[in-house]
């Protein structure tokens, strides 16, 4: 295995949900509800989640947090 990132794949993600509908479902119903307002904000939240990613060095997740970060004015 040349690397365990491929930039090519992070395209197919939401392709997931083609090859197993209900655990894709299952998948965002779970992301959703971490994702909710508590006892930290959903700014709170995506602001954490990108440390972590950026931590980990995980590209899908950077660009995953990034793209959240942005859709809420960050």
């Amino acid at each position: 295995m040349a690397a365990y990132f491929d930039d090519d794949d992070l395209a197919h993600f939401g392709d997931l949900a083609q090859h197993h509908p209900a655990l894709w479902s299952l998948w965002l119903k779970y992301y959703g509800k971490a994702f909710e307002e508590g006892l930290l904000t959903k700014r709170e939240k995506i602001l954490i989640g990108f440390a972590v990613a950026l931590s980990e060095k995980c590209p899908y997740c950077i660009h995953s947090y990034t793209n959240q970060a942005q859709s809420i004015g960050l």
